[in-house]
């Protein structure tokens, strides 16, 4: 049976909901952009994409 496993830097309370990214390919180089300019700018939700309501501060903004 495989297993899976979280491993994280803070302690995380019961119940909480754990989310993570795949971070694809066009993501990242979006995210990198981002990054770089240190703007608070939404990213364009690309075709074919979801439009993330997590409502995390870090979030790109899409599912892909």
């Amino acid at each position: 049976m495989p297993y899976i496993a979280f491993v994280a830097k803070l302690d995380i309370p019961a119940r909480t909901e754990l989310t993570f990214d795949y971070h694809t390919e066009l993501a990242s180089k979006l995210w990198d952009e981002r990054v770089k300019k240190k703007k608070n700018v939404k990213l364009p939700i690309p075709k074919g994409s979801i439009k993330c309501l997590c409502g995390s501060p870090d979030c790109r903004g899409f599912l892909s």
